[in-house]
């Protein structure tokens, strides 16, 4: 039943415009939306009891749907820039994402 669910919702998603565009295209409008939705960024805190917690950035939109995750996770240059701010598994996937990319590595105090 799950697999069945699972596979209405590919093919549902498979129809959206967006996602009908090649995979160079859709990797060069993550690469942008990269620019502008930095990780490690500190969100606002919901109220003065919750602490603060450091944003995925760009990285949430390998959340949307399958193929979206498959184009950025494969898109080496995305995951160049490594933010330890993310903590250090974070870091890891990145260096590991980028393959063999040159990388930008920004550490940022506590």
């Amino acid at each position: 039943m799950k697999l069945a669910v699972f596979s209405l919702l590919e093919h549902r998603n498979s129809r959206v415009p967006i996602n009908r565009l090649p995979v160079e295209i859709l990797a060069r409008v993550f690469s942008f939306y990269a620019r502008i939705d930095i990780p490690g960024a500190t969100m606002r805190a919901v109220s003065p009891a919750t602490p603060r917690r450091r944003s995925l950035g760009w990285i949430t939109i390998t959340f949307v749907c399958r193929r979206w995750r498959q184009v950025a996770s494969h898109h080496a240059s995305l995951w160049s820039t490594v933010k330890f701010a993310l903590g250090w598994e974070w870091a890891k996937e990145m260096v590991s994402r980028a393959k063999s990319v040159p990388l930008d590595v920004v550490v940022v105090k506590p």
